[in-house]
């Protein structure tokens, strides 16, 4: 394949490739092959030959967005969990309801959440629930990218617990080489308080013995961590440690309670952190120190969490929330600087999940994954600083174009796989079905 030739030239008047603040070009482009970036630079510059151009005047080109933790599915659960800290949303609302899931609302609820995401610029997910299957199906419609895994849960049921690890870990097994090249699979544990040790340490032996990393949540409720702290005489993160649950290459979520010296230890064990800012906020799990976990060496991505405890899967709506809670948490208005927030979003999400080498950045080689945002609306004027509009000022109401694999899916702000009126209103029908199941 030659560099002078390409499938598609798209023009902008900036390109962030977010491979370090000072490269931007502008105007600039982007030039596709296939699913993959062939060149990045500037017009002025320009020498490709393509059977196409787009001309975007008045838009930024960026990576697609990475949201490092959710769970798609409940999108059909939006709105019906509102201001209730975080033991009575999970076992008052959330844990009854998904007693009643089955895979059809498992589809339909990710289907839509996959639009929704595709829709505000996220092009990669990171997925954690049942019925996967389910998941990868809406994926193939969508022509979303995904991490994937089956959420391995207890609750004091032992055989349950059995069936989820051994769910778990057929799940990551059948699609870890799926041939879209679009899916990886990652080994489900809930939580270290929603798991018996015993079941910790059966997911460690079948994470080592098949060669999985892990996607879980940690020390994100500050009650059920002081509880394990104290009985077991030592930091969580040291006990799942022993377990073999710090993989290399695991996404741990919210990390919220958890000391410095834990942070390190996950560092050096290669996992990383999703940071949930508002789902965190609106349950009342608390604020999670990240300047400190990233001072500790850790890779810190950002997720949404799943859109019943955020309400929507807007990745960029939340960056202002991430930017603006660290310099009131650091009480440094120098912390949570632009740059730094969107490539929790973009580069450090993808290296986040184990897909550093192929997205995250706008570089020749990576994989085709790019976002085009429209900032002729008022409140990007006057555009100065490009990395505090996008992350101050953009939502994802202000995508206009998003490209997965070279693919155009979003086309001026319009799916271009699925009819999206009907996703959303097969979705909404489910989402009544679900609740009346449940007697709400």
């Amino acid at each position: 394949m030659s560099s002078s030739e390409a499938d598609v030239v798209i023009k902008a008047d900036i390109v962030v490739t977010m491979k370090s603040p000072e490269e931007v070009h502008s105007p600039g482009f982007v030039a596709i092959k296939d699913d993959r970036i062939v060149e990045v630079g500037s017009t002025g510059r320009l020498h490709i030959r393509a059977k196409e151009t787009m001309n975007l005047r008045g838009h930024v080109l960026m990576p697609g967005l990475v949201n490092t933790h959710t769970h798609s599915p409940m999108t059909l659960m939006r709105g019906v969990i509102e201001d209730v800290p975080l033991d009575r949303w999970l076992n008052e609302i959330c844990w009854p309801l998904e007693r009643h899931l089955t895979a059809e609302h498992v589809y339909d609820g990710s289907l839509l959440a996959q639009v929704e995401m595709l829709k505000n610029g996220v092009t990669t997910f990171n997925d954690h629930y049942f019925h996967m299957d389910e998941v990868v199906r809406a994926l193939s419609s969508s022509g979303c990218r995904a991490a994937l895994c089956h959420a391995i849960i207890e609750a004091g049921d032992t055989r349950r617990g059995r069936r989820e690890l051994a769910e778990s870990v057929r799940f990551a097994r059948r699609y870890s080489h799926h041939p879209s090249g679009r899916i990886k699979t990652f080994l489900g544990p809930h939580a270290e308080y929603s798991c018996s040790e015993e079941l910790l340490r059966a997911a460690g032996n079948e994470a080592k013995a098949h060669g999985l990393a892990v996607h879980m949540h940690f020390a994100e409720d500050r009650d059920r961590y002081e509880q394990i702290k104290k009985r077991k005489g030592m930091e969580p993160a040291l006990m799942l440690d022993r377990m073999g649950l710090l993989a290399k290459g695991s996404v741990f979520a919210h990390g919220v309670h958890m000391s410095e010296r834990e942070a390190r230890l996950l560092a050096k064990r290669g996992v990383s952190l999703s940071h949930n800012p508002v789902s965190n906020m609106k349950v009342v799990a608390g604020l999670a120190p990240i300047s400190r976990f990233k001072r500790a060496g850790l890779v810190v991505g950002l997720g949404t969490d799943g859109p019943a405890s955020n309400n929507t899967l807007d990745l960029l709506r939340d960056l202002r929330v991430a930017a603006i809670l660290r310099k009131a948490v650091d009480g440094d208005a120098f912390a949570g600087r632009a740059f730094d927030v969107l490539k929790e979003a973009t580069a450090d999400g993808a290296k986040a999940i184990g897909w550093g080498p192929l997205l995250g950045t706008l570089e020749a080689g990576k994989k085709a994954d790019v976002v085009a945002i429209d900032t002729g609306a008022p409140h990007f004027r006057p555009l100065v600083d490009v990395y505090a509009s996008l992350v101050y000022s953009a939502t994802g109401a202000d995508v206009s174009h998003v490209f997965v694999d070279g693919r155009l899916v979003v086309n001026k702000r319009r799916l271009t796989t699925l009819n999206e009126t009907e996703v959303m209103t097969k979705a909404e029908r489910s989402a009544k079905k679900l609740l009346k199941l449940a007697g709400f």
